[in-house]
């Protein structure tokens, strides 16, 4: 599950242009997401206008981009995810140190080693209960209006989607619906993992279509490739015929134009015989 959750957070937090974490993302009126840098290029490779990349048919103009909302949940997000530590507690005696130990006796404050040794190491403060920071028990927020009373914040006001006490429970919302605030969170921890399963499944959905269309490119280029290939030696076929009849014509015509020529030598020849042999009949 954490793994299918980095992945996915991954996926949120991660500009389907430039392909690197989000910096600056803006969104577009039909809400999807990108690097102000990366639309900034778009409008310059555009002509000065926006195209939404997933051809959903949204256009902004140039000049309007800088308009264009910062998505908070985005950046929020991947704060988060590239600064994990950032809500490392302190200790609260020097306020520098990463904190180590809780005191769950009198002090219930939180300390780092160095600390917790010069403040319980004599007196009665040896035998506070030391604890790690790590379970430190959860600090149950007080109501405002019934600080005074100590009063808890136990309840979740379904109706004005508050917190209250029990004190305002009973008063202040007495005819509203209400459920404990643990119950509202485990309620809201399910619809959080159902919607991080949907988004999951819906990039799921576009990540296969993208392998089928890929699958499909490549296909229709063999098919492509394939009847080029088959054209081309039809063609070649077609002019190595062409070559071999014309060859055969100018090699028939070379052989006629050639017997006319020695048949005419050959009368020649016969003519300049009788020529000869008359004058020899005449000079004797």
């Amino acid at each position: 599950m954490t793994s299918n959750l980095t992945a996915l957070v991954e996926n949120v937090i991660t500009c389907p242009i430039c392909l690197k974490h989000f910096d600056q993302p803006r969104m577009l009126p039909c809400s999807h997401t990108f690097c102000f840098q990366c639309i900034q290029q778009m409008v310059t490779d555009n002509h000065g206008v926006l195209e939404c990349p997933k051809r959903d048919g949204v256009k902004v103009e140039g000049n309007n981009i800088g308009d264009l909302p910062l998505n908070e949940n985005v950046r929020d997000l991947l704060q988060l995810f590239e600064n994990p530590n950032s809500n490392i507690p302190l200790c609260d005696r020097c306020e520098t140190n990463e904190a180590e130990h809780w005191c769950d006796s009198d002090c219930k404050h939180c300390f780092c080693t160095k600390c917790w040794d010069s403040i319980h190491e004599v007196g009665q403060y040896q035998h506070h209960k030391k604890l790690s920071v790590k379970d430190k028990p959860l600090e149950v927020p007080r109501c405002g209006e019934h600080n005074d009373e100590d009063q808890t914040l136990k309840y979740w006001c379904e109706l004005c989607s508050k917190e209250m006490c029990g004190n305002c429970q009973q008063f202040k919302h007495k005819d509203h619906k209400f459920v404990l605030v643990t119950e509202y969170a485990k309620s809201l921890g399910e619809k959080t993992e159902n919607g991080l399963q949907g988004v999951q499944s819906c990039v799921n959905y576009r990540s296969d279509r993208v392998d089928k269309l890929l699958t499909e490119i490549e296909e229709e280029s063999r098919v492509n490739q394939s009847e080029v290939t088959t054209a081309i030696a039809s063609i070649r076929q077609v002019i190595d015929e062409q070559e071999r009849v014309l060859l055969e014509s100018v090699r028939k015509t070379e052989k006629d134009e050639k017997k006319k020529v020695e048949d005419y030598k050959r009368e020649l020849q016969g003519e300049q015989q009788n020529l000869i042999e008359q004058i020899l009949k005449f000079v004797v």
